[in-house]
């Protein structure tokens, strides 16, 4: 709740507060919507290290909620992705107790403590300096949480069926 209240009013600005970062990730966003190309010539000294599909996925569910050109709807998406991760990864460790104490009726109780304290790792700066601002940080995590939930998943079962999702 303290992050939340902290945080809030950051996400919800309607300015760059990254310094520029930002701006690359709205950049993005725009020449999508203009039909331009994401890539442009290195003379034109406008490249990004990032790849467009967390700003492009950002803009389609900010979309879906009415609120396409929003950057406050932008950087909720982005905290929406993190608790997505919070999510596989508490299942991930849920999974581990599970695998390790088979017998423990109480194994699901842990999840009380494991996502508000996942949610902390995740939008602590120390951890994370990219929780409340436009970044693809918050959907490369959520990709590396979902696969290492599948690995778990795979490991825990034995199940091979596990190895499509996770191609």
């Amino acid at each position: 709740g303290l992050y939340v209240q902290q945080a809030g009013p950051l996400i919800r600005l309607r300015a760059d507060i990254a310094g520029g970062a930002e701006s690359q990730f709205v950049d993005q966003i725009i020449r999508y919507r203009a039909g331009q190309s994401q890539y442009t010539p290195i003379e034109d000294a406008n490249s990004n290290c990032y790849a467009p599909g967390a700003p492009i996925l950002t803009y389609w569910i900010a979309s879906l909620a009415g609120q396409s050109t929003s950057i406050a709807a932008y950087r909720t998406v982005q905290q929406i992705f993190l608790a997505i991760t919070v999510v596989f990864c508490s299942w991930s460790a849920l999974a581990l107790l599970r695998f390790l104490r088979p017998n423990d009726p109480d194994a699901a109780w842990w999840v009380l403590f494991w996502a508000p304290f996942l949610y902390l790792i995740a939008t602590n700066p120390q951890s994370n300096i990219y929780a409340h601002v436009l970044c693809s940080d918050g959907l490369s995590v959520t990709a590396a949480s979902i696969g290492a939930w599948l690995l778990i998943k795979h490991v825990t079962t034995q199940d091979d069926r596990w190895m499509v999702p996770m191609a």
